[in-house]
């Protein structure tokens, strides 16, 4: 089965990588472009803005030289600053129209210092309207130039918009494809597991019935034994013997029927009768059916009334088998100190049963919910350790929890809840 389950795992497994990668990829995409357009409009409007601001002021120089009768020393200062600005728009001008105005405007101001020096004032106030002109130019390539990166910037913005739609497309399609994907193996599950409870069910009605054949059938040769036992033992001519071998045989009878009993009960754990149990009055029931057998014990009960979620029956089960085995371990050399406690913790009932028998060590205390396991003692307990198995069972079938606390020669501790009835 499990080549099966893999072969048909494996496009799942895939389109997810798929998802994963395609989305990764289209978030690195995006921070690339992102960054590369960031820088792009950076360098742009920095480039654009210092174009603007170096003509200006260069405007402003040919004004002054064209405008005022100028000293040689002032004519050398506004030469100087001029071929600085000169320098500086050298790195700006990138554009091939522009570079052509440059050069021409640049060429311009270098006439313009040789006719300041000729003192030629006339010929600078013409130059000064042709550099006047230039400049506007210039400005107006600027600009334009700003509008077509300003337009290629949009463009990169809608590829980029248009790259993630696209695969976020795809995206989507391996999601629903992949949904689909799981919904019919989940549904396919749904239908194998269903089938799977449905064939349990028929099993487990298959072994109810089983068992009760089981149990009717060894239980039917052990009443005509059983009666064959009592009928030798109580005839008035019988020799002792006799009658002693015969109440023998009638103890094995007996211990044989609560074998038989106890396997049914055992067998029958796992599938608990639901109901509605009240569990102080099934805990006081259960000890005052079990007072001969408690008689010189001290005995604390103090249950709180609540119902819980079960039949009086399996309660009664539960509660029988947890006091019973506090007697048969309870130790030779004390009296029997038995303390019941139930109360209700939020939606479960916590019962508590403490004695202070034999005990056992932790390792003994591991197994102690095991089928048939008695551990070890120094002394022969009736019983075949089926009752806390029954009782471990039983409670985990009903949605419970079960601990077993015990130290040798100090008694054990039996903590158990079990879900509270709702109200009526």
């Amino acid at each position: 089965m499990q080549p099966e389950h893999d072969t048909r795992a494996w496009p799942v497994q895939l389109a997810l990588g798929a998802v994963v990668t395609l989305f990764v990829g289209m978030v690195g995409v995006d921070l690339v472009i992102a960054r590369r357009v960031a820088d792009r409009t950076a360098e742009i409007v920095e480039n654009t803005q210092r174009s603007v601001e170096l003509l200006e002021d260069l405007h402003s120089e040919t004004f002054q030289l064209a405008r005022s009768q100028l000293s040689a020393s002032a004519v050398d200062a506004v030469a100087d600053r001029l071929r600085s600005l000169a320098l500086k728009y050298d790195r700006v001008a990138d554009d091939i129209g522009e570079r052509h105005e440059w050069d021409a405007l640049r060429a311009l101001t270098e006439q313009m210092i040789a006719g300041a020096r000729a003192g030629h004032l006339q010929d600078l106030r013409a130059r000064s309207e042709e550099v006047d002109q230039r400049i506007d130019r210039l400005i107006g390539i600027n600009r334009r130039a700003a509008h077509v990166h300003a337009d290629e910037i949009r463009a990169a913005h809608r590829q980029a918009i248009l790259a993630d739609g696209t695969v976020g497309a795809v995206v989507l399609g391996l999601c629903v494809a992949v949904a689909l994907v799981l919904r019919r193996l989940l549904a396919r599950q749904r239908t194998l597991f269903a089938a799977h409870i449905a064939l349990l069910d028929e099993r487990n009605r298959e072994l109810d019935l089983f068992a009760g054949r089981a149990a009717h059938d060894l239980r039917s040769p052990l009443s005509p034994i059983r009666g064959y036992a009592d009928l030798l033992s109580t005839g008035a001519e019988t020799p002792a013997e006799v009658q002693q071998m015969a109440s023998r045989i009638r103890t094995a009878v007996d211990k044989m029927a609560r074998v038989v009993d106890d396997m049914l009960e055992l067998s029958r754990a796992g599938r608990p009768q639901p109901g509605r149990a009240s569990a102080r009055a099934v805990a006081l029931e259960v000890l005052e059916e079990l007072e001969a057998e408690l008689r010189g014990a001290t005995v604390t009960a103090e249950i709180s009334d609540e119902t819980v979620a079960c039949a009086p029956g399996v309660l009664q089960q539960i509660v029988r088998n947890l006091v019973q085995n506090a007697v048969k371990f309870r130790a030779r050399d004390r009296a029997l100190e038995l303390r019941i406690e139930g109360t209700a913790r939020g939606a479960v009932f916590a019962f508590e049963v403490r004695d202070n028998g034999v005990g056992m060590d932790t390792e003994l205390a591991a197994h102690a919910f095991e089928p048939h396991y008695r551990g070890r003692t120094d002394r022969e307990v009736p019983g075949h350790g089926l009752g806390l198995a029954i009782v471990h069972r039983t409670t985990l079938a009903l949605g419970g929890t079960i601990e077993l606390h015990s130290e040798p020669d100090r008694g054990c501790r039996v903590l158990l809840t079990l879900p509270i009835a709702p109200p009526i």
